[in-house]
């Protein structure tokens, strides 16, 4: 069954700015969405519902390099989906986890011998559907879009390209995550979502520190079951985004806050708030 109106569909995964490409590295990333959703009257006569809707996301992540020009990328996210309003509604579990081999068509950003530095990325893998399925109760059956697990398998393809020089660089990337219909025939619209970043770099012997800001754009396309299209699903999104990355030793300590500048999700429904992002991470 689904949610006649939920947000929860987009906020799609950054890599984000990602330096010495040749390190290995495994961290902990935590990210919040909130939305408040009008759900329409089901009878002429009644009012709309409201509710205030909370997606928090903890996932464990890392790369591999196996070589100077590609790289393996793994996710294991663990989700709480909090709906408040006429009734409550928490979800909590395991999602799918997902994996992506990144391969480097150009990369001289840790070379010396370079004045502009370029990294050209291009990426593909897979989200495999095992991740939690809840049924809830008879009554109250756990919806669709709230589910940890989508039960479905994806493909996620990446692009990013990043120059800088001396201190001042652009990020751009874009993903594309084309889904598939799961067990109960319901499937996910494709996503797609895209960021331009322009970054300050400063460096302190081994302490770094790394500002940005830029625009962030998502799509997505209607969900459909049983191979028709649902309505208040789905839509586009337009945000801001504010980054400071900090970088010690080992270490790497990354935020990020985007507040929504436009949008149009659920047909125009559902109205996103804030997204935070913070994460630490261990290079090795």
């Amino acid at each position: 069954m689904a949610c006649d109106v939920c947000g929860c569909g987009m906020g799609g995964q950054y890599f984000g700015i990602l330096p010495q490409f040749q390190r290995h590295f495994i961290g902990l990333r935590y990210q919040q969405r909130s939305f408040n959703s009008t759900h329409p009257a089901l009878f002429q006569y009644d009012k709309p519902g409201v509710s205030h809707d909370v997606y928090d996301r903890v996932e464990i992540w890392g790369r591999y390099a196996l070589s100077d020009r590609f790289q393996v990328f793994g996710f294991l996210p663990y989700q709480v989906a909090t709906q408040s309003g006429a009734q409550n509604t928490r979800v909590k579990g395991f999602s799918d986890p997902w994996f992506m081999v990144n391969w480097f068509i150009v990369n001289t950003g840790d070379s010396v011998e370079h004045t502009w530095k370029h990294a050209l990325i291009v990426g593909a893998g897979a989200k495999l559907p095992i991740g939690q399925q809840l049924k809830g109760t008879a009554e109250n059956p756990t919806p669709s879009q709230l589910q940890p697990g989508s039960g479905s398998l994806d493909f996620p393809f990446h692009l990013s390209y990043t120059v800088r020089r001396n201190k001042l660089g652009l990020n751009m990337e874009t993903n594309l995550r084309i889904n598939t219909e799961n067990a109960v025939s319901y499937r996910f619209g494709h996503r797609i979502n895209t960021a331009g970043r322009i970054f300050f770099w400063q460096r302190w012997n081994r302490f770094s520190m790394l500002p940005s800001i830029g625009l962030a754009y998502e799509w997505a396309e209607k969900d459909a079951q049983n191979g028709k299209y649902l309505e208040m699903t789905g839509g586009e999104l337009y945000a801001a985004h504010f980054g400071l990355d900090i970088y010690y030793r080992e270490f790497m300590i990354q935020s990020q806050w985007q507040p929504s500048i436009n949008n149009k999700l659920g047909d125009g429904n559902v109205i996103p708030k804030t997204r935070i992002q913070l994460g630490i991470s261990y290079l090795f």
